[in-house]
């Protein structure tokens, strides 16, 4: 976990510096614009929901995954909006989650309610469960965007973000069959 974490760190940070302005900024091709609108919608709701398991989760494992994802979506986030410094390193607090909810579908915010309602293990199982599907989402996603003529920093970090998915799917497997 810590490799990943530092990895992806590096590896945005690295990336983040060089982005001058947004990567979603106009000019952008629509496989671009799409690639960055996409994975911030599933980001945003992985984050929603990891932002809850660190408090709700009953596993410890758990618990930590979703601190690492809470980690990992903002920096993926601060680097898709061509923010030079992160949130996090500018004093700013990140988007509160009821504003984060506001851009998600009536079905994600029916899930989040469903995902709020449970305790115990059935929490711990269905976040496990939402993430795998969000994860598997959120590979697609970046294998849709590299199988096109994508170059420079968007490319890179859909390389990034490819490798951390995959590591977190098996992270995702190992949690579930723990269960």
């Amino acid at each position: 976990m810590r490799r990943r974490s530092f990895l992806l760190g590096s590896v945005l940070a690295s990336v983040g510096v060089s982005l001058r302005q947004p990567v979603f900024a106009q000019g952008q091709d629509a496989a671009a614009q799409a690639y960055v609108t996409d994975t911030l919608h599933v980001g945003t709701l992985s984050l929603v929901m990891s932002r809850l398991a660190v408090r709700q989760a009953q596993n410890k494992a758990v618990k930590a995954f979703a601190g690492f994802e809470v980690s990992e979506q903002e920096a993926l986030s601060d680097v898709l909006h061509g923010r030079e410094r992160p949130l996090a390193m500018t004093g700013n607090e990140p988007a509160p989650t009821t504003d984060l909810e506001s851009v998600l579908t009536d079905r994600e915010r029916q899930e989040i309610a469903q995902l709020r309602r449970l305790s115990g293990q059935a929490f711990d199982q269905a976040y496990l469960n939402a993430q795998g599907n969000g994860h598997n989402q959120l590979l697609a996603i970046q294998e849709r965007l590299l199988a096109g003529d994508a170059q420079g920093e968007l490319r890179a970090v859909a390389i990034l973000t490819r490798t951390v998915i995959k590591e977190h799917l098996v992270h995702l497997k190992e949690l579930r069959g723990r269960r």
